[in-house]
């Protein structure tokens, strides 16, 4: 896996951030890192389960400062990172 440096720091920040995020994903529904697609959707594509769910949201919580998810029925992976990531930034 490689990740492109971006132009500024903040955006080194977040491509970090969303590799991180992209190795909890893939360990949780076991899926390669080169398979996930940011349109997919937690609940309908990768077909999260309650104890995944439990899973995602303590991970999360460990990794990213007690990061609290919301309803995380219509989560695309996409949606994931931007709250995620954007939550760190405020």
């Amino acid at each position: 896996m490689c990740f492109k440096v971006a132009d500024s720091e903040i955006n080194t920040m977040k491509s970090l951030m969303g590799m991180s995020l992209n190795v909890i994903i893939s360990d949780i529904f076991q899926v390669e890192i080169d398979e996930i697609n940011m349109k997919h959707t937690l609940i309908n594509d990768l077909k999260m389960d309650g104890e995944q769910e439990s899973l995602l949201k303590l991970s999360i919580a460990e990794y990213f400062d007690n990061y609290s998810l919301e309803n995380t029925e219509q989560y695309t992976i996409q949606k994931l990172h931007d709250d995620v990531i954007s939550s760190n930034f405020k």
